[in-house]
């Protein structure tokens, strides 16, 4: 097992077991969400049936560009996310130029957010930390906060009116805070998410805010519950919009536990 993959399997343990000793203080009463949350929530088929808060989330494919000008690359994707730290690590895997094998690890732990890369297993190629990676590993968490949905509760997220079908929610942690809209469709299910306030790394050098969007094309159901299956996540760049990653989740494995929704 290489060092990334090492790391990823630690910290997701580490997280597991933090996990398992949350007695779930703090949360927020889910009678407290906004009316079209508590729709999707129930349209999920979680009425009476507890919200997860931490999961592993089982990619049946993925697949990045490195660049607007560049070709779709297909990944091997492992993912965790929790609501106790809360926490979000991503281990990709797959090979640069279709030779040499290259592993990430994109992570965000209570708010310090960061991006490792090696090739072959030894040679750094990323590791990049600061302010402008915690910022958007907290955007990041926001957007997926549906996927674990234990996390909608949790009383670093701060939720805004309901206007028609979005509802302005915001995350705040170690004194950043980030904003984002959820869109929800005319099934009432999550479809949109779009922020502001995420990092763009520019291939010609710097990191700058771009408008930024995740989209759920798809839901299917196991065990009664739906869940999102396709998963787009695009910048809005000056010459046009640029999808980066695409995705079809199998499942998500949550395990026991999580808090009552009613």
């Amino acid at each position: 097992m290489s060092k990334v993959s090492k790391t990823y399997q630690k910290r997701t343990e580490d997280e597991m077991r933090l996990k398992e000793a949350w007695d779930g203080k703090g949360m927020i009463d889910s009678a407290s969400l906004p009316e079209p949350v508590r729709r999707h929530l129930r349209l999920c088929g979680y009425e009476g049936r507890r919200l997860p808060v931490a999961g592993s989330v089982i990619w049946k494919e993925s697949s990045i560009r490195f660049g607007p000008d560049k070709p779709w690359t297909s990944l091997v994707t492992k993912q965790f996310n929790s609501c106790v730290t809360p926490f979000r690590a991503a281990y990709m895997k797959t090979r640069m130029f279709g030779i040499l094998p290259f592993e990430g690890l994109d992570l965000c732990i209570g708010g310090t957010g960061s991006m490792l890369g090696k090739l072959a297993g030894v040679i750094n190629v990323l590791d990049e930390k600061g302010v402008e990676f915690d910022t958007s590993g907290l955007v990041t968490l926001l957007a997926e906060a549906t996927m674990i949905p234990g996390m909608l509760l949790m009383p670093y997220i701060s939720w805004g009116k309901a206007e028609g079908s979005t509802v302005n929610a915001s995350m705040t942690l170690k004194g950043i805070t980030v904003g984002g809209r959820f869109i929800f469709g005319e099934d009432g299910l999550f479809r949109i998410f779009e922020s502001d306030d995420r990092y763009y790394a520019n291939p010609k050098g710097g990191n700058e805010i771009r408008p930024w969007k995740v989209e759920c094309e798809r839901y299917d159901e196991a065990d009664g519950i739906k869940f999102q299956s396709h998963v787009t996540a695009s910048w809005q760049l000056p010459e046009g919009r640029y999808e980066y990653w695409r995705g079809t989740i199998e499942r998500v494995e949550s395990g026991s536990g999580g808090v009552l929704f009613s």
